[in-house]
């Protein structure tokens, strides 16, 4: 018989990846048993089972256990969580599986835990800051130079770029909490980032090489055919922003800094032998190692510094695991955490505006941020407050199931509209009021071209169809 662990009251839990001595896809599939129980109830039919995993850099990925076959749940274990439901309804699907709306569609599953419901909401405020950096970059020839809304425009745009580091934290919390749970295999779990990365990134790389080719006006390529190839090369495997190659997707280069990331902490865990360690050693080697790649980043260029902002997620996971659960059941220690959340939040959004990127290679930026984002998601995980209510919100959670795909999107669809605008409306200098006239209207354009590009490519080849696992045992 088969049977699986889970907490009967909410019909939902978060199994840790330590748990695993069985597959339920493969139970089912080859060797099906009489019975199965699940979280208490015994069921007859693996479509009564439900599961999602959860992921950087768009969140969770959820299906059926009998939606797919046997094989494709095997070798999985690529997310910091797996949340387990049970559909009472035994429809394939979920609960809500009739429904086809919109809203259901970009549902990607959360398993019913109001912990990864606020990460979605943390990704969407992610995005929606760095839109706010390339939307004021490209309105800015519509508007005045010394005009008071240029200057405000320039500052929101400059911080925005800390929604990128608020993607880091949470890369580094999910990512090495992931691995610190269960030792992986080195190179299945790079194959399950390549996945999860690449399909959307090759499609969006490809309408930027066709639109670069159609209008080499605004091609980022370079001048002489010669240098094109190894050029794309170089952005294909992921290199600019680690190496001094110029990103031919705008946002591209973060993406270098995640995937060296995966590349490296592994290595990390395994040559310190960090599982080995005591918490305390690891908080310590961490805040050290952070320290280090924030000073000596510095040195070498004005982003490295940024990757301090793994640590952070990576001691906020050490924190949740191994001092927090001590702490938990004190109503005072929940409130500091609340509130220090909110505080959190203000000094996240508006510190940038004041620390700006070109003060003192913009280390104290990075710093106050280092602490503000972790501090926020600790708000957010660890306590039922405001924080976890305002970023539970469902236009913000479904802004960020789709955040990669918005990601990658969203420059291109505001480069092609102000290219329009230019040929219908010449840019001046008396315009500024464009800056807020359009920045709704635009801003749903790019919403509307990443929905398409998250339902056409990112969802059917990174989400539905990824590899997962039924964390369970069979007895």
């Amino acid at each position: 018989m088969g049977r699986l662990e889970a907490d009967p009251v909410n019909r939902s839990t978060e199994v840790g990846p330590d748990a695993v001595n069985g597959d339920f896809g493969g139970v089912w599939g080859n060797n099906p048993p009489s019975e199965v129980e699940v979280m208490g109830e015994q069921v007859t039919s693996a479509r009564q089972v439900r599961i999602c995993l959860v992921d950087w850099p768009t969140g969770s990925g959820c299906s059926t256990l009998g939606s797919e076959e046997p094989d494709t749940w095997a070798g999985a274990g690529g997310g910091a969580a797996v949340m387990v439901e049970l559909n009472r309804s035994g429809r394939a699907g979920g609960p809500h599986s009739g429904q086809t709306s919109l809203r259901d569609r970009l549902e990607i599953g959360r398993g019913g835990d109001e912990r990864l419901m606020s990460m979605e909401g943390l990704r969407g405020l992610a995005v929606l800051l760095v839109f706010f950096v390339h939307y004021a970059d490209l309105v800015s020839p519509w508007m005045s130079d010394s005009g008071w809304i240029s200057v405000f425009a320039e500052r929101v745009g400059d911080a925005g770029n800390s929604g990128v580091d608020l993607f880091f934290v949470l890369s580094g919390y999910l990512i090495y909490g992931n691995l610190m749970k269960r030792p992986q295999a080195y190179r299945p779990f790079i194959r399950r980032r390549v996945r999860r990365l690449y399909p959307t990134f090759l499609v969006v790389f490809a309408m930027y090489v066709a639109l670069s080719f159609a209008v080499p006006s605004e091609s980022e390529l370079p001048g002489s055919l010669v240098e094109i190839p190894a050029y794309l090369l170089f952005n294909l495997l992921l290199l600019p922003g680690i190496v001094p190659v110029s990103a031919f997707i705008t946002v591209a280069w973060s993406l270098s800094y995640e995937f060296f990331f995966y590349l490296t902490v592994p290595l990390l865990i395994s040559k310190f032998d960090m599982r080995e360690r005591s918490p305390e050693w690891r908080w310590r080697f961490l805040m050290r190692f952070g320290v280090a790649v924030l000073l000596l980043g510095g040195l070498i260029s004005g982003t490295h510094p940024r990757m301090v902002m793994f640590f952070g997620g990576m001691l906020l996971w050490e924190w949740m695991t191994n001092r927090w659960p001590s702490r938990s059941d004190h109503p005072e220690a929940r409130q500091v955490v609340n509130r220090l959340s909110i505080a959190a939040l203000v000094v996240g959004v508006l510190s940038p505006l004041v620390l700006t990127s070109d003060f003192l290679l913009q280390l104290p930026r990075i710093a106050v941020l280092a602490v503000a984002w972790p501090l926020l998601c600790a708000g957010c995980f660890a306590v039922d407050g405001a924080c976890r209510r305002w970023f539970s919100w469902t236009p913000l959670r479904l802004l960020g199931n789709i955040s990669y795909s918005y990601y990658l999107m969203h420059a291109l669809v505001l480069q092609a509209l102000f290219f329009a605008l230019e040929f219908v409306w010449e840019p001046t200098a008396d315009a500024s009021w464009l800056y807020f006239a359009g920045m709704v209207p635009v801003f749903a354009a790019t919403v509307a071209a990443s929905v398409v590009l998250f339902l056409l490519v990112e969802k059917p080849l990174s989400l539905d169809s990824r590899t997962l696992r039924l964390i369970g045992r069979r007895r």
